[in-house]
């Protein structure tokens, strides 16, 4: 049976018996010939629906093979309907993230974060249908739950300590502000930033000092001890840290991947969002972790480049023709559009696989368009990584205009090393004699552990080195330039295509 995007699952997958499943918690016991006959299926966020052999579980991850290379997965995607199949029962159905994929030859080998709340191997019927079934299943919760004696004591206490500062620093915003309850709403709202920005050169540096602490002890955590690390931390700080509307969205990743269009518009608006005064604190906090400041960072170079690049081009007396894959909001483009009085020297063409981003962006370039009387051509392209690998192996690059900029930031860091390779030579390929293409990648920073706790937001992480690796095959060393952001943590990859004389 295939379904509406093409993608047909594997005979080979079919469960051949249907014994009852093991148990899910102590996945290294079970039996290896039942653990092959595991299997597991989801949907990707772009729509298709997929299945992969089962490698190893534990109750926190699982470990799978997908062989179908032409469907591409991020780390940090959010799995729909994500589901454990063993011998031709459930025994997981819920919400799986992405924190680690690997290509390899034809299949992608990938780790995905499990809910704990989703496992659903528990069958009643046998707990009440057989003598000491209950018992051995009370066992087996035990055996569990005893992991949690494995987290780190200096763990536990850093942990433990933020969760009194964060609890007491609420209760006492929290009487703060019952004395602005006679306020009208509206001197409130004003009263209350003006509060948040008195105390953030107290509050901040010290909720971060926290994190700091963290960070180093995080690091310290064995690599098969990380998943129950994080359950424990999540349970202690969550309740608090969610308050923030930016931590929640960046957590709950509703559109099913990390860095949608909204979760880039709350880097760049207001910080002063949030129910509450602590939740306001939580979210200005939130905002100045080192990768959400190279982001804004990164507007600022792209939007300078596009300008450059116009320049470089008023020579010749030709338009500069842009391309921005994985453009999310493209706010680069609707900044150099409200402040740049060369608008009308350049067309875009701006392709994203999220139909609802795109619908957004054209709606908010319109009204800046319509605005400034600027008559540009700009272009919207529904397009997903998979979309532009096939077209690539049919040929049909050729076909394509060719384009003086082409630049792709942000989505690196969630792909692959080999996926990124090729999306760059496809890249290059676009562009005309003398063009000019950027791809940028975050390296590791300050707040990593503290984001892949809390927030759930893993990315790919590539030094200077790394980022030089994947540049295309066919540009030269004087053909590649690397620059860093001001903060050090954004990378800029640059490739000049040498200009036809």
């Amino acid at each position: 049976m295939s379904n509406g995007n093409g993608v047909k699952p594997s005979a080979s997958h079919a469960p051949k018996k249907k014994n009852p499943p093991p148990e899910p918690a102590t996945p290294s016991k079970a039996d290896p010939s039942s653990v092959k006959e595991s299997r597991v299926t989801f949907q990707t966020p772009d729509g298709f629906e997929m299945r992969g052999q089962v490698l190893r579980m534990t109750r926190f991850s699982a470990y799978f093979e997908v062989h179908n290379p032409s469907v591409v997965l991020r780390v940090s995607d959010v799995l729909k309907e994500f589901k454990i199949i063993v011998q031709g029962r459930t025994i997981y159905s819920g919400r799986g993230l992405t924190v680690n994929v690997v290509n390899a030859d034809m299949k992608m080998v990938c780790e995905v974060a499990l809910d704990e709340a989703d496992w659903t191997y528990l069958d009643f019927s046998l707990v009440f249908g057989a003598d000491g079934q209950l018992a051995k299943e009370f066992k087996s919760f035990i055996e569990e739950w005893q992991k949690l004696y494995k987290v780190l004591p200096e763990y536990k206490i850093v942990l433990t300590d933020m969760q009194m500062f964060l609890s007491d620093l609420r209760i006492w915003l929290d009487q703060i502000e019952l004395g602005m309850r006679n306020e009208p709403v509206a001197s409130r709202e004003k009263l209350e930033q003006r509060m948040v920005l008195q105390l953030e050169s107290e509050i901040v540096p010290l909720i971060w000092s926290f994190f700091e602490r963290y960070e180093i002890v995080a690091k310290r955590v064995d690599e098969d001890l990380v998943p129950a690390h994080h359950v424990f931390g999540k349970r202690l700080l969550h309740p608090l840290l969610l308050e923030s509307p930016f931590v929640r969205r960046t957590f709950t990743k509703p559109r099913g991947y990390a860095g949608d269009y909204e979760m880039v518009n709350m880097m760049l608006r207001s910080p002063f969002e949030g129910a509450t005064l602590f939740a306001k604190v939580i979210n200005l906090y939130a905002l100045q972790l080192p990768p959400v400041i190279a982001h804004r960072n990164r507007i600022t170079y792209l939007t300078k480049q596009i300008e450059t690049e116009i320049i470089r081009l008023a020579k010749s007396g030709r338009q500069l023709r842009v391309y921005n894959f994985a453009c999310g909001p493209a706010v680069e483009v609707q900044r150099f559009f409200d402040t740049s009085p060369l608008s009308e020297k350049v067309e875009f063409t701006l392709a994203d696989f999220d139909s609802e981003t795109l619908e957004y962006t054209e709606s908010v370039i319109a009204k800046i368009l319509k605005q400034w009387n600027w008559e540009s051509v700009v272009r919207y392209k529904k397009t997903s990584v998979q979309q532009l690998l096939k077209e690539n192996q049919k040929s049909v690059v050729g076909k394509r205009l060719e384009y003086d900029f082409v630049y792709c930031a942000g989505l690196f860091d969630y792909l692959p090393d080999t996926t990124c390779k090729m999306l760059m030579n496809i890249f290059y390929d676009m562009l005309a004699p003398g063009g000019l293409l950027v791809a940028t990648n975050v390296d590791r920073h300050a707040g990593q552990m503290e984001m892949e706790c809390f927030l759930e937001w893993r990315l790919v992480y590539r030094d200077t080195a790394q980022m030089r690796l994947i540049a295309p095959d066919k540009a030269t060393d004087d053909d590649i330039s690397l620059r860093r952001d001001e903060t050090g943590v954004n990378i800029f990859l640059e490739v000049r295509k040498p200009d036809i004389e």
